[in-house]
């Protein structure tokens, strides 16, 4: 993937970490963001207080991987497994930013995971995370999106539980003719011209009358946008039903898009980045 020079938009990347194969295809993800935007790439390792809480609980238990033994989960062997996952992760966040090129450093927070990502984030970064991260004390339904937008952070990158593998070469962005709208079409642009791939604008809610002036927003977006496939989609199918159809490789939302169209959207399991304005 070439690399885009000098974008303003999004001066980091912070991708959170484990050691499970969602955390590798979503690391796999942040490199090749950090790679096409050429800025540097932070993996953020966190001790979550709520399992070392659990396993303060009597009933708490550990079976092996073998299904052989079971063991009591005991807080020193939680903190013997962080240990041994932070270096397993930071070795693979040095080799994904070796094979990238890229620059990249390594954080360990303790806490709770939610509160943890806020406090690493900085003004324009793009968080990358894991819709398991914090999974244990979060509600169901819970707006991994909502919760950050208290945050300096430019984008919001999440990725689920996807089983079948990002096989197409498609990016789609939802243009609502926001400022946010015109955001994401820039990046999902410079995203699809850099890494060969094709390009889907979805237009909602009467912004037909605006994509002749986003083609011409910016000249990496113009170029992309101009050969991109614009459409509306029919008044009985929704846009989580449309991708989920499509199977795109990513997903590029505005923020004003509703909490309940970026909840059901990001529950297919495709990775799916949610952007902002400064100021919102």
């Amino acid at each position: 993937m070439s690399a885009v020079k000098n974008d303003p938009g999004i001066g980091r990347i912070l991708v959170t970490l484990d050691t499970s194969p969602e955390s590798r295809a979503l690391l796999d993800v942040a490199a090749n963001l950090a790679a096409c935007f050429e800025i540097p790439l932070t993996g953020l390792f966190i001790e979550d207080q709520d399992i070392l809480e659990f396993a303060d609980l009597p009933i708490a238990r550990e079976i092996s991987m073998t299904g052989k033994g079971i063991y009591d989960l005991t807080r020193e062997r939680v903190q013997s497994h962080f240990r041994s996952q932070a270096v397993a992760v930071r070795r693979a966040l040095q080799s994904a930013a070796a094979r990238q090129r890229i620059d990249c450093a390594f954080e360990i927070r303790k806490g709770r995971s939610d509160i943890e990502i806020t406090a690493a984030t900085r003004e324009s970064d793009l968080i990358v995370v894991s819709s398991r991260v914090g999974a244990l004390s979060r509600p169901r339904g819970y707006d991994y999106f909502g919760h950050f937008e208290s945050t300096e952070a430019s984008a919001v990158l999440t990725y689920g539980d996807e089983k079948e593998g990002l096989t197409s070469d498609r990016i789609i962005a939802v243009f609502t003719g926001s400022a946010a709208a015109r955001e994401g079409v820039r990046l999902a642009g410079q995203i699809a011209v850099r890494g060969r791939n094709r390009l889907t604008i979805i237009l909602v809610d009467g912004a037909d009358d605006l994509a002749v002036e986003i083609k011409r927003a910016h000249p990496t977006t113009g170029q992309a946008a101009t050969g991109a496939e614009w459409i509306n989609l029919n008044s009985g199918t929704s846009i989580a039903e449309h991708i989920t159809t499509v199977r795109p490789r990513l997903v590029v939302l505005p923020s004003d898009l509703s909490q309940i169209d970026r909840r059901v959207i990001s529950e297919t399991g495709i990775p799916v980045m949610v952007v902002r304005t400064r100021g919102e």
